[in-house]
């Protein structure tokens, strides 16, 4: 059988040029064959082969396509989520265990003024002391949501915890921690200057020696837990001592985000569900 030679390097290599002409195919001639059947033309050969091989390139493109748009998405995505900053709220949310108090919280950026001993702390106890101490924590307790204690890594059946009447939702009663750590700050302070004052009247100072001195190790450990977990990484720089020339000292006046305390404070007076001093 007597076959052009183009016709057939065409069959077998015309996927790699889909782009040839009509004109191209058509500079060749049909050839006849021993078994009488019709002549091909290369044109017929060529057509044959574009329609098995453009469905195939087709299917390429839309699949090149949709792949590179799925990934220009994707990259979109990643660059808005890379350069969004959290608001203050999303941080606590991320850094922090859940709190009812998160509609509270506030940010502020201050000093800390350590340098100077503020007399409204510090010093042999006196009435104004006392009072200016028992006003940072000596408020009650308010109710948390049941659906909050998983948040809390608690559960409803993990104990008898008090029950907070006409709660929305049901609610259980709760301190504040902040509260609780500072009410150890002032415990270890009364218990400094338990000579100085008397402390007779005060929940914390019954039971006791041996109950109070046990009290007052549990506070410095609240305290030391309390120092390591938050891990205040603020820098505190060393200046020369201008009382003292060619000495240095430390500079304890650190520049802190601090969250607005009085706002805790209103936030916890407004909620309160019933008096219980902290522990």
């Amino acid at each position: 059988m007597r076959v052009a030679i183009f016709s057939d390097l065409s069959q077998r290599f015309n996927f790699l040029l889909p782009w040839r002409t009509n004109s191209a195919a058509q500079a060749y001639t049909a050839v006849d064959t021993d078994d009488g059947d019709a002549p091909k033309s290369a044109l017929d050969t060529l057509s044959s082969s574009r329609k098995r091989v453009w469905p195939r390139l087709t299917s390429v493109n839309v699949y090149f396509s949709v792949s590179l748009l799925f990934f220009a998405i994707s990259l979109t995505i990643y660059l808005v989520q890379s350069s969004h900053v959290g608001s203050d709220r999303e941080c606590t949310r991320l850094m922090h265990a859940y709190t009812p108090l998160e509609v509270a919280i506030e940010y502020e950026w201050a000093h800390a003024e350590t340098q100077a001993m503020p007399e409204k702390y510090t010093g042999k106890p006196t009435a104004s002391i006392e009072d200016a101490w028992d006003v940072l924590w000596n408020y009650g307790a308010f109710g948390v949501p049941i659906k909050g204690l998983t948040a809390l890594n608690k559960s409803s059946l993990d104990g008898e915890f008090r029950a907070v009447d006409n709660f929305p939702g049901g609610g259980v009663a709760a301190l504040l921690e902040t509260f609780h750590q500072v009410h150890c700050v002032n415990l270890v302070r009364q218990f400094i200057y338990r000579d100085d004052w008397n402390y007779t009247g005060v929940a914390s100072f019954t039971g006791g020696k041996k109950t109070v001195r046990h009290h007052v190790d549990h506070c410095i450990d609240t305290i030391r837990m309390n120092i390591q977990c938050l891990s205040d990484v603020t820098p505190y720089l060393i200046e020369r001592n201008p009382h003292d020339p060619g000495s240095v000292r430390a500079n304890h006046n650190v520049l802190r985000k601090c969250r607005k305390y009085d706002r805790l404070v209103d936030w916890v007076k407004d909620n309160t569900v019933f008096m219980m001093a902290g522990e």
